[in-house]
C-alpha cells in the first residue's frame, strides 16, 4: 500500500527547535557533553532555515523540507533517503557522499553545490506498520524526483543519478565527470558547458537535451535517446580542430624550435604557429616552457599542464583553455579574449602589463572570456582588460586587482574581498555577489 509524503504524520518543528538541534550537533562534533547527533527523520521542517551550519552526517530520512534554506551548509555524508526537498536552498551546500536516494528535489535550487559521490539515484522507502506490515511510502512526484532543479555550476563528480527524473533540469557548467546517469530521464535538460568526461549516460533519455559546448570525452551514450539533442559544439572523442599530424614536424620539436627561436631573439629557430590545432593530447608538454608570443588562437587546450610556462604576449583568442593548469603561469601582455577559461587553475599566474620599453608597456587582455569557476587566488591582474566577461563563481581571492578593467562584465558569486574589488573598474558590472572570503 503506498502512501503519498503528505499522508505520514510529521511533528512540526520551529525555528527555535532547528537552532537546539543545530547547537547540540556541534557539541556532538565538538565531542562535548550533552552533544547529539542532528536527527530530523519524519519531522516537518519546511521553510525553516538552516544556512552555514555545519551538519555533516545529519539524519533527514523522511523529513519535509519544503522551502527549507540551506545555503553554505555543511552537509557531507548527511542523509535525505525519501526526503521532500521542493523548492529547497541548497546553493554552496557541501553535499559530498550524501545519501539523497528516493529523495524530491523539484524545483531546487543546488547552484554551485558540492554533490562529489552523492548517491542521488531512485529509490523508495518502507516502514514497518503493526496491523497492515510493510508499507511503501513515496512522495507523491515520484522517487529521486528532480524535475526542474537547478544544478548550473554544481560539482557532481561520481554521483550516482541512475534513474532519476531531471526533466527540464539545468546543469550548466556542473562538474559531472564519472557521475553515473543510467536509465535517467534527462528530456529537455541543460548541460550546456557541462563537464560529462567519462560519464555514463547508457539507456539515458536525452530527447530534446541542450548539450551545446559540453565536454563529452569518454562518455557512454549506448543506447541513449538523443533524439532533437542539442550537441553543438560539444568536445567528444572526435577531432575537435586541426590535426597535429598534420604539422610539418613533431609537435615536441615545433615548441623546442619555438623556445630556441625566442631565447635566441629570432636568430635559432622557428615561432610555433598552432591556431586552430587541437591539442589535447600533449599532456605535460607545455609545462614549464618558454613560450614567448605563440599563437594559439581558437586552439583547443582542455585540460593541459601549462603549469609555470612562460607565455609573455601569446596570442590564444577564442582558445578553449577550460580545465587548464596554469599555475604560476607569465601571461603579462597575452590576449585571451574570447576564450573559454571554464575551471581553469590560474592560481599565483601574473596577468599584469609586459613592459616593452621605458614607457611602452603591453596590458593582457581577457575581453569576452567565459571564466565561469576559474581560480585565480593569488593571481596579478594589474591592468589587465577583462571587459564583457562572464566571470561567475571566480575566485579573486588574495588577487591583485588594481586598475583591472571589468566594464560591462558578469561577475556573479565571485570570491573577493572588497579592497581588491574597490581598486578595480567596475563600471556596467552586472550581477556583482560576492561570497564572503571565509567561504574559500
Amino acid at each position: 500500500m503506498a502512501q503519498s509524503s503528505e499522508a505520514i504524520q510529521r511533528p512540526r518543528l520551529t525555528q527555535m527547535d532547528v537552532t537546539m538541534i543545530v547547537r547540540r550537533h556541534a557539541m556532538l562534533q565538538s565531542a562535548k557533553i550533552g552533544g547529539a547527533r542532528a536527527s530530523l527523520n519524519f519531522k516537518d521542517a519546511s521553510g525553516l532555515d538552516f544556512s552555514n551550519c555545519n551538519l555533516n552526517d545529519a539524519d533527514f530520512t523522511g523529513a519535509l523540507l519544503v522551502g527549507a534554506r540551506f545555503v553554505g551548509t555543511q552537509l557531507r555524508n548527511a542523509i535525505f533517503f525519501g526526503a521532500d526537498l521542493r523548492g529547497a536552498i541548497l546553493e554552496n551546500a557541501d553535499l559530498r557522499r550524501s545519501y539523497l536516494r528516493g529523495a524530491c528535489l523539484r524545483g531546487a535550487n543546488l547552484i554551485g553545490a558540492d554533490l562529489m559521490d552523492a548517491d542521488m539515484r531512485e529509490g523508495s522507502m518502507a516502514s514497518k506498520d503493526r496491523n497492515s506490515g510493510f508499507i511503501v511510502m513515496k512522495h507523491e512526484v515520484g522517487a529521486a524526483e528532480m524535475n526542474g532543479t537547478n544544478l548550473a555550476n554544481a560539482n557532481l563528480a561520481k554521483a550516482k543519478l541512475s534513474g532519476v527524473v531531471a526533466m527540464k533540469a539545468d546543469f550548466t557548467d556542473a562538474i559531472m565527470r564519472d557521475s553515473k546517469l543510467v536509465r535517467a530521464n534527462l528530456r529537455n535538460a541543460t548541460f550546456t558547458g557541462a563537464n560529462l568526461e567519462n560519464a555514463d549516460m547508457s539507456g539515458a533519455d536525452l530527447s530534446g537535451a541542450d548539450l551545446k559546448g559540453a565536454i563529452m570525452v569518454a562518455t557512454n551514450l549506448k543506447q541513449a535517446k538523443v533524439d532533437r539533442a542539442e550537441l553543438a559544439l560539444a568536445l567528444t572523442d572526435a577531432l575537435a580542430g586541426r590535426d597535429i599530424a598534420e604539422l610539418s614536424a613533431p609537435i615536441d620539436e615545433i615548441i623546442s624550435a619555438h623556445e630556441q627561436f625566442v631565447k635566441t631573439g629570432g636568430r635559432v629557430g622557428k615561432p610555433a604557429l598552432l591556431d586552430g590545432y587541437d591539442l589535447r593530447s600533449l599532456g605535460d608538454l607545455l609545462s614549464v616552457r618558454e613560450l614567448t608570443a605563440i599563437k594559439g588562437e581558437a586552439a583547443v587546450f582542455y585540460g593541459l599542464n601549462m603549469t609555470g610556462a612562460k607565455l609573455q604576449a601569446a596570442h590564444l583568442e577564442g582558445a578553449d583553455l577550460r580545465y587548464v593548469r596554469l599555475v604560476d603561469a607569465d601571461l603579462r601582455g597575452a590576449n585571451l579574449s574570447g576564450a573559454k577559461l571554464n575551471h581553469a587553475d590560474m592560481r599565483n599566474c601574473t596577468l599584469a602589463p609586459l613592459q616593452l620599453g621605458p614607457t611602452r608597456a603591453l596590458s593582457s587582455r581577457l575581453d569576452g572570456a567565459i571564466m565561469r569557476q576559474t581560480d585565480l587566488r593569488g593571481a596579478d591582474l594589474s591592468a589587465a582588460s577583462c571587459r564583457r566577461i562572464e566571470g561567475i563563481h571566480m575566485n579573486l581571492l588574495g588577487a591583485r586587482l588594481t586598475a583591472t578593467d571589468f566594464t560591462n562584465s558578469v561577475l556573479y558569486g565571485v570570491k573577493a574581498s572588497p579592497e581588491a574589488l574597490a581598486e578595480a573598474i567596475l563600471e556596467g558590472v552586472g550581477g556583482l555577489r560576492q561570497k564572503s572570503a571565509k567561504a574559500s
